[in-house]
């Protein structure tokens, strides 16, 4: 008889350590949420920072393809046509002077 009394005691023992267990782990989650939330929320600013890092690293590539690119036409153009020639030096000239008053 001891035994169908130790058995519905522990029972008991088990259901309230369930609980327990189930109320521990909702407090974890929700402070978990909370901490993820704060975490976004700091998050946010260095977004914004990177993505104007981003388009100005992008601009800046950009501007060096763009000068590359009048660069190896103005070799190319060296034994051709002295006015077009010309006319990427200006550009390139107009490029470096864009870059010195941005930077």
């Amino acid at each position: 008889m001891t035994s169908g009394t130790n058995s519905s005691g522990s029972c008991f023992l088990t259901k309230k350590n369930s609980k327990t267990d189930d109320n521990y782990l909702k407090e974890l989650n929700e402070d978990l949420k909370l901490r993820k939330q704060e975490l976004l929320e700091m998050l946010k600013p260095l977004e914004d920072k990177n993505s104007l890092l981003f388009q100005k690293l992008m601009g800046n590539l950009e501007e060096k393809q763009r000068s590359l690119q009048i660069m190896r036409q103005i070799m190319a153009g060296r034994r051709c046509d002295e006015s077009s020639v010309m006319e990427l030096i200006k550009e390139a000239e107009e490029m470096k002077q864009n870059l010195v008053r941005c930077c």
